[in-house]
């Protein structure tokens, strides 16, 4: 490669000259040396310059060299975080310690002992504000004021002890007392924390005075829809943290308040006028909601507007989903006439009562499905599957009425199956041959009426399940079902994916039912249905979804089948992890080699299970190997790649389990080792100056010694006040974010006189 010369980057010939030929430029001695080398070093720095710039920018250039990844990962916290969280959690203990002074060591002191420290440490506390903050210490004035406010909440609590009045009457008292001496101290105090817990104290003696007043469940919940309202009245008027606290008190309180309701009208049904009252206003203040708030808001409207007219209506308990489901429509109707953006989303409102009206039935419907499972782990009994008509009639005429609405000739299939179900008079096998028949026609014609679709997939079930009374009959029930769904994949080609995995189902159920009838025992048949699992797996490569979920299904069953007999269970899990592995290899299909990774790893698991074997590390440790592997091919090809995400979870799979044991038992050779190879990790990360390995092996190794000091530790501290340590530790807490505090106010001076001067 050719030198380019350092004055007008002609490139130079590879013999040496004195000059450029070109410009005339020395180029030979010292002088011109230093010069290359200085140049050198300006292209790398406008180079590294680039790739910053591209990597803060989000984006990589494609200037050909690898940006350098940085050694240290971005901090999660500003400095403004970091001062938040110490002043709360030295406020927080500060207040754990006074609550532990005030419950326990009250009693060793007398009456105006005890006055005089809650009132000085009130007074301190409250009037520490004003000095603290021409201090500029802001933060840690607010922090020092809401202890102020635990030392005045605990002063009533102990003259509470002193009184004989009735709990309720003086918790709401002593809330509206706090309230206005805490709303006098923010309008004195030079503090912007005061107003908004203000309006959080201000939601107590409503509560308080419910349980003095020993109001009724309709009377609670109207309550609380009525300081929903107040709260939102309260957010009109006010701006900054003051606002977002009355809105999330507001929603908060008509949520509760609602929800209430709608449990009470449930408990009460079926006729609970009362209720339907507290549910309009319900459904009111929600509106009002959704129009000064946000939209989102008028779906409890439209669902509290169904329930509040379910409730005017006087049915009986077996018409109560109708009129819910009729409540539901009405809704939705009214909805349709708002003005305004609310129109949709109460008309969603309405839409989820009506869901629920159609969920109700469920309960009943999967008692049969219950059944039929209890029935399928015990076959051949003589035994089949009852069935309730009304359930079967109400879950079709459901499916039928928007059907009928849109083309009537589509309740055909619905009807067809109907009959074939509830035919009556006919014999076991007659009926079961006429829902076979029923499903075949269905399925030839599924291809133009996406109800007679839904209509197969249903007679199909419904004739397995009722099959299951004898041999024969699921023996032919189940292959003929195969064939129906595999002539259905082949004939219909939008309906492939569908009908492939039913068929890939009907199969496996077959060759379940043959190794049944042959005398093979369950774990030897569960390899049958993986076998079938291995088809539906190949079978998806030309399908879509439905063939995949029927291949995970047909997995979960074998290994199901397994349990019991770890051999086989190990071996299970090892072709089910190969399956997942051949569909890995499929573009787009990533997350199945994950799966087929995590079965091979539990049929390792429960080989080693199976021999007796009881140490975490020979479980934990060939993931750990394969994950720094993984990890480091994936920094070698990355280097920006943090090591946290590299070799964070491979460390944490091995070192975690081995402290966890190190800590259950002490006295053997595992904490010894365990703090060696901490060390190891330690001195391995330090001399890589990688953050993972580094403070991984360092906290481990501090946890590990920390669990051979811990009794020594623990006698000491039981010599101590319970209200001493938590003081203390409050202190520290609180002096860091003071110190952080003032760091960042001499930064903030520093910055202002750069600024002035330049």
């Amino acid at each position: 490669m050719l030198t380019p010369c350092p004055g007008c980057r002609t490139p130079l010939p590879a013999l040496a000259r004195p000059s450029c030929p070109l410009c005339g430029l020395a180029v030979d001695g010292p002088a011109a040396y230093e010069l290359w080398t200085v140049d050198q070093q300006l292209d790398r720095l406008a180079r590294r310059r680039r790739d910053l710039l591209a990597y803060l920018y989000g984006a990589r250039e494609n200037t050909g060299q690898a940006a350098a990844a940085p050694v240290w990962s971005v901090p999660e916290l500003t400095w403004f975080g970091v001062r938040n969280v110490l002043l709360g959690v030295g406020a927080s203990l500060l207040g754990i310690a006074a609550i532990v002074f005030t419950l326990l060591s009250w009693g060793s002191l007398g009456l105006l002992g005890r006055a005089l420290v809650l009132l000085a440490c009130t007074a301190v506390a409250l009037g520490a504000a004003w000095p603290l903050v021409r201090r500029g210490l802001s933060a840690t004035a607010e922090a020092v004021a809401l202890v102020g406010l635990l030392l005045i909440i605990l002063q009533c609590v102990a003259v509470r002890t002193l009184l004989e009045v009735d709990g309720a009457w003086f918790a709401t008292g002593a809330s509206l007392l706090v309230t206005a001496l805490w709303a006098g101290y923010g309008r004195v105090a030079p503090l912007r924390l005061p107003a908004p817990v203000t309006l959080l104290l201000a939601q107590t003696p409503p509560l308080f005075a419910m349980i003095a007043l020993d109001v009724p469940p309709a009377g609670t919940a109207l309550t609380l829809v009525a300081m929903s309202l107040a709260n939102l009245l309260v957010r009109r008027a006010s701006t900054g943290a003051v606002r977002g606290l009355a809105t999330a008190a507001g929603l908060l309180a008509g949520l509760v308040g609602t929800g209430g309701a709608l449990g009470m009208a449930y408990l009460a049904s079926p006729f609970a006028p009362r209720f339907a009252g507290v549910l309009l206003a319900a459904a009111a203040v929600a509106l009002a909601w959704a129009y000064l708030l946000d939209r989102a808001t008028a779906v409890l409207a439209g669902f509290a507007l169904t329930a509040a007219l379910a409730e005017l209506l006087p049915l009986p308990n077996s018409w109560l989903v109708a009129g819910f489901a009729g409540s539901a429509l009405v809704t939705a109707a009214a909805a349709r006439l708002l003005p305004g953006r609310p129109r949709t989303t109460a008309t969603i409102g309405a839409g989820l009562a009506l869901a629920l009206a159609v969920l109700w039935v469920v309960p009943d419907v999967l008692r049969v499905v219950f059944q039929a499972a209890l029935i399928a782990v015990s076959p051949w009994t003589g035994s089949a599957v009852s069935h309730t008509p009304v359930i079967v009639f109400a879950v079709l005429a459901i499916a039928s009425a928007p059907l009928l609405a849109a083309r009537p000739g589509a309740t055909a299939p619905p009807i067809a199956l109907l009959l074939a179900v509830h035919a009556p008079g006919l014999p076991y096998a007659v009926r079961l041959g006429l829902v076979l028949t029923v499903a075949g026609v269905l399925a030839a014609f599924a291809g133009k009426h996406r109800a007679a679709a839904v209509g197969a997939v249903v007679a199909g079930a419904w004739a397995a399940a009722y099959a299951l009374a004898t041999e024969p009959a699921t023996l032919a029930a189940l292959g003929a079902l195969t064939l129906i769904a595999a002539a259905c994949a082949v004939r219909t080609p939008a309906l492939r994916d569908a009908a492939t995995a039913f068929a890939v189902l009907a199969f496996a159920g077959f060759v379940t039912a043959c190794g049944y009838a042959t005398g093979l025992p369950r774990h030897w048949s569960a390899f049958g249905v993986l076998a079938a699992a291995a088809l539906a797996a190949a079978l998806s490569r030309r399908t879509r979804r439905w063939t995949e979920a029927a291949a995970l299904l047909l997995m979960a069953g074998g290994i199901a089948m397994t349990l019991g007999h770890p051999a086989y269970l190990s071996t299970a899990f090892a072709a089910a992890g190969v399956i997942a592995f051949g569909v890995a290899l499929r573009p787009g299909h990533r997350e199945a080699g994950r799966l087929g990774s995590l079965l091979l790893a539990a049929a390792w698991w429960t080989r080693l299970a199976a021999t007796g074997i009881t140490d975490p590390e020979a479980y934990t440790a060939p993931i750990t190997a394969a994950l720094l592997v993984i990890g480091a091919v994936r920094r070698r090809r990355d280097p920006r790649v943090s090591s946290w995400k590299a070799h964070g979870p491979g460390l944490t799979a091995t070192l975690v389990p081995s402290l966890i044991a190190a800590w259950a038992a002490p006295d053997g050779d595992r904490p010894l080792l365990l703090a060696a190879a901490a060390f190891a990790l330690t001195l391995l990360g330090g001399r890589t100056r990688l953050q993972a390995p580094l403070l991984i092996g360092a906290a481990v190794l501090v946890l590990d010694a920390a669990r051979q000091l811990a009794p020594l530790v623990a006698d000491v501290v039981r010599e101590l006040p319970g209200w001493f340590p938590f003081a203390v530790i409050g202190l520290l807490a609180l002096a860091a974010g003071a110190t952080y505090e003032q760091r960042l106010r001499d930064l903030r001076r520093l910055r202002t006189a750069v600024t002035r001067m330049g």
